[in-house]
């Protein structure tokens, strides 16, 4: 990795001797003095041509095309960029995702050498952020060669370039041990039931602190969060005895609905994890006598009639008598919902719906409901997480 963070402030000597005419010969040497050129920002575009053969060569692997962009591929026999490097060659990307190269080295080939390739995306003649890198013999950019791994001469090597962004090492604190694993990532928009982070990494953490690094973030505004299967549950979502953390809050009444993180550069945060409480509570009040009846709680962002995808907040049994009672559940998702309530009062099952006889009610909306067939407002109403979030139900009608 040292060789990573170090392009970031030096790179911008590497491309330079190519200009300058700045060689060696067989790498550094105590005895060497570092070269000192004098920078050039102004690269030096060459026409792109069809490569002819020569004793290094292969192609640089992209996910988008980079025609027109101009690539450097560097040969060099250690890790210190200061000293020189021992061959350099440029080029434009051709169109497509990937460009083939091919060059002859100004000197004597047969050993192993660090290779590696850059894309200039900003025409800045500096490596920056954004630019994409990668190494022979790696699949990542972030996890380059741990020493020369490349034997040359060679016309067949790959490149799997990467666009090199931003690190964001997340320093997370548990409240105990987990016994599973615990993921940590960026969201981009609100956090989403079902919704995988654009930026993540998943650990087993051998105590209640640990650190992750997320590589290349690009630079944007994002929600940092993250849960500790603590209990070895593997439930997938945070529940009842995990640990679950968002950034810049322990309070998970108040978790952050909008992005709140800035990345514009390198950086290590806090995240703070806390054991896994209820956020959601209130009351649901039945339209005659309970009896000790099963009961659910359905979340859905669309009408539960309309086929949107549900998943259920709670589920249990009511009191055998009386008329209402408090329900509460853990919600990781911030966001307006339906929130829909259900009682089976002839033990029939919820998997159809409620069948006349049933209690159903929606919160915002006050009995009687006129039209079964159509209960819900056009619009979810009720924010999630919160407190007093009461449902009144009405009796599902038998045949009309």
């Amino acid at each position: 990795m040292k060789k990573v963070m170090l392009l970031f402030g030096l790179f911008v000597f590497m491309l330079v001797f190519v200009f300058s005419g700045c060689s060696k010969d067989s790498g550094s040497s105590p005895s060497q003095p570092a070269a000192t050129p004098t920078p050039v920002f102004t690269l030096i575009h060459t026409p792109t041509v069809n490569p002819t053969p020569g004793s290094v060569g292969g192609a640089l692997n992209y996910d988008v095309s980079l025609e027109g962009k101009q690539y450097f591929v560097v040969i060099d026999n250690n890790q210190d960029e200061t000293d020189g490097y021992l061959f350099i060659y440029n080029n434009l990307c051709t169109a497509g995702n990937f460009t083939n190269f091919s060059f002859q080295p100004n000197f004597g080939l047969g050993s192993n050498y660090y290779v590696y390739a850059v894309v200039d995306m900003d025409n800045s003649g500096t490596f920056t952020p954004g630019d994409y890198l990668g190494y022979a013999n790696a699949s990542s950019p972030f996890e380059p060669p741990s020493g020369p791994s490349t034997f040359l001469p060679n016309t067949g090597l790959s490149i799997d370039m990467e666009r090199y962004w931003y690190n964001v090492t997340v320093n997370v604190t548990m409240p105990g041990t987990s016994a599973g694993d615990a993921s940590i990532g960026l969201f981009s928009e609100s956090l989403k039931p079902g919704i995988s982070p654009e930026y993540g990494e998943e650990t087993l953490p051998s105590g209640n602190n640990f650190s992750v690094t997320l590589y290349g973030v690009e630079p944007g505004t994002y929600i940092l969060g993250g849960f500790a299967d603590a209990d070895g549950s593997d439930d997938g979502d945070p529940s009842y005895g995990d640990y679950v953390g968002v950034y810049n809050t322990t309070n998970l009444q108040n978790i952050p609905s909008e992005p709140n993180l800035n990345i514009n550069g390198n950086m290590t945060v806090n995240l703070t994890m806390v054991d896994v409480a209820s956020n959601v509570n209130g009351t649901i009040t039945a339209p005659g006598t309970l009896t000790g009846s099963p009961y659910v709680i359905y979340v859905s962002t669309g009408p539960w009639s309309d086929g949107y995808e549900v998943f259920t907040g709670v589920e249990g049994t009511t009191p055998a008598s009386g008329t209402s009672f408090g329900y509460d559940f853990f919600m990781f998702y911030p966001g307006t919902y339906y929130v829909t309530a259900l009682v089976d009062n002839d033990a029939s099952g919820f998997d159809n719906g409620p069948t006349p006889g049933d209690y159903a009610g929606i919160c915002g909306v006050t009995p009687p409901i006129a039209d079964w067939e159509h209960p819900y407002p056009v619009n979810p109403s009720t924010y999630l997480p919160g407190s007093n979030k009461n449902i009144t139900c009405d009796t599902v009608p038998g045949p009309q």
